[in-house]
């Protein structure tokens, strides 16, 4: 089998909350009437000067993976790391080719990617629902609102973006408690996007504590791993960061700075290069989850394949992009039962286009585009 063609295509979906995100659906085309599907996560978090112009991204792609066989999956990857494609975006572009290859291999063999990784160990995998950093007072019940809604559908856990408002953040909690009781459990408070460096974390995370959560992620990376090492120090809860290879799990760990591992497939690219990063994990003896981007189901598929293969998945995940989003681009999105994601069985990653919902969500990714 051999891949004989490369279509990328920007789609912009709409969350709940009116915020637009944007993506690339990744197609790759083979001899055998095979299509692998991939996907280039939320760019919307990423300024429009840094991603990519995606038709010349496309040609890019093109020249670099037609005529080579999926299977071939280490060296084909090699080759896109090393070309870097889209720039600062390139952990997007590697873990969409990553996706779109092992969801071939999978397809070919008529198997699910878990089959791929040593086999299902979990059909289904505890998730959170976020609530996003509040700014208004207006926020605080909006956001209680949501977690009614989402109890209501039989998500019981939350995680929190805290930090640019903690008299918000502390009137939201306090809301929790007292609407919601032991219903609903608070995953994390989350400051990756709070300005603190790692005194102001301790204060505010000690301020927060009488509201039970059970870790905080990403406290004062400002303050770096030295930063993050004296709140691991200091606080009675588990610290958790993101990481972009096996080698910051080993200096994170060296340091004592962390007590679990966030693993995103978008910022590692993809799913060969995430397997490592569990296997180090558990041998420094530190804990795992699998974090977000905030995927649409294709990609969420691929953190669900992951997740079911790995032993070592000891905390709730965070993907739960295919209910905030209002619109998806396939046939029949991931599902979720009772607070869980449920891990989708069809061979790849399950996944089937809705060509007439991807034709309807086509949109340019971002009027400013770039090169390499």
């Amino acid at each position: 089998m051999k891949i004989t063609d490369v279509t990328l295509t920007p789609v912009h979906t709409r969350r709940e909350t009116g915020l637009v995100s944007p993506h690339v659906i990744v197609e790759l085309a083979t001899d055998e009437g095979l299509v692998g599907l991939g996907e280039m996560s939320d760019f919307g978090h990423i300024p429009p000067y840094m991603s990519p112009y995606v038709e010349g991204l496309e040609a890019a792609l093109k020249e670099t993976l037609v005529r080579r066989d999926p299977f071939d999956l280490a060296r084909t990857e090699e080759l896109v790391r090393q070309r870097h494609f889209g720039g600062s975006s390139a952990s997007l572009v590697a873990c969409s080719i990553d996706l779109a290859l092992y969801d071939l291999q999978g397809k070919a063999l008529g198997r699910p990617v878990y089959d791929l990784l040593g086999g299902k160990v979990r059909d289904r995998i505890p998730v959170c629902y976020p609530i996003f950093a509040m700014r208004n007072p207006e926020d605080v019940e909006q956001n209680l609102k949501r977690v009614a809604d989402r109890l209501a559908e039989g998500h019981t856990m939350i995680r929190l973006y805290f930090g640019l408002n903690l008299d918000l953040d502390e009137a939201f909690l306090d809301g929790v408690r007292q609407r919601f009781g032991k219903q609903v459990q608070i995953k994390s408070l989350d400051a990756g996007g709070a300005p603190f460096n790692w005194q102001q974390a301790i204060q505010a995370i000690r301020r927060l504590r009488q509201y039970d959560f059970m870790l905080v992620e990403s406290p004062c990376r400002r303050s770096g791993i030295e930063g993050m090492a004296e709140v691991r120090r200091q606080v009675d809860v588990p610290i958790s960061e993101h990481v972009g290879s096996a080698a910051d799990v080993l200096r994170l760990a060296q340091a004592n700075a962390v007590d679990i591992i966030n693993i995103c497939l978008s910022s590692l690219g993809g799913i060969y290069l995430a397997r490592p990063v569990f296997a180090v994990a558990q041998a420094v003896g530190v804990a795992c989850l699998i974090g977000t981007t905030q995927e649409l189901s294709i990609g969420t598929s691929g953190q669900a394949q992951l997740g079911a293969a790995m032993l070592n998945l000891d905390y709730p995940c965070d993907p739960v992009g295919p209910i905030l989003y209002q619109d998806d681009v396939v046939r029949q999105r991931v599902r979720y039962e009772q607070g869980h994601l449920i891990v989708p069985s069809g061979p790849g990653l399950g996944m089937e286009i809705d060509r007439d919902l991807l034709h309807s969500l086509r949109r340019d990714l971002f009027a400013d585009r770039i090169g390499w």
